[in-house]
């Protein structure tokens, strides 16, 4: 019978010691050997916090599907997925035959935007100060490259801050 005990996040670097110690930890709490398996988790991280949040989006943690903006609408292209292979062994673990792919891996893309980062902040401070002083309900801005219809900065405020989406799923 396969059990999984999860042994918990390691930084970088440390994978290995912790991997060690966690397997002496099972096989003294277990009284008998383990084989440990490390996972690899990747995390998307957001620099900039909650600016340019509505663009960005942000993802459903317990599952890692983009909710909205760029995290929903490439978010195949965003995420990894690891391949399976298959290995027949016999009773001693000896291999039987050269393992076969069943699922190929797919290597994560990075996605370029031309989302300017200080005139993203730019916008967003203004359309707040814009909705205060105006006693507006609500404001939106865009700003655009003229010469080549890039999207520079685009913002509304009130506007989502990062979590917001994610509390609607709970």
């Amino acid at each position: 019978m396969i059990q999984y005990y999860p042994v918990g996040i390691v930084e970088a670097g440390l994978a290995e010691i912790e991997l060690l110690r966690a397997r002496l930890r099972l096989h003294t709490d277990l009284e008998r050997p383990v084989v440990p398996a490390l996972e690899t988790l990747l995390e998307r991280h957001y620099p900039f916090g909650d600016c340019a949040t509505l663009v960005v989006g942000e993802l459903r943690k317990d599952r890692q599907i983009g909710l909205h903006g760029v995290e929903l609408s490439c978010n195949d292209r965003l995420k990894a997925r690891s391949g399976l292979l298959s290995q027949r062994t016999d009773a001693g673990g000896r291999r039987l035959a050269e393992a076969t792919e069943q699922v190929p891996s797919m290597e994560r893309e990075d996605v370029q935007l031309t989302i300017g980062i200080h005139e993203q902040a730019l916008l967003e401070s203004v359309l707040e100060e814009t909705c205060f002083s105006t006693g507006a309900e609500s404001v939106t801005g865009i700003v655009m490259d003229p010469r080549n219809g890039e999207i520079i900065a685009l913002s509304t405020y009130p506007g989502l801050q990062r979590g917001d989406m994610q509390k609607l799923w709970n």
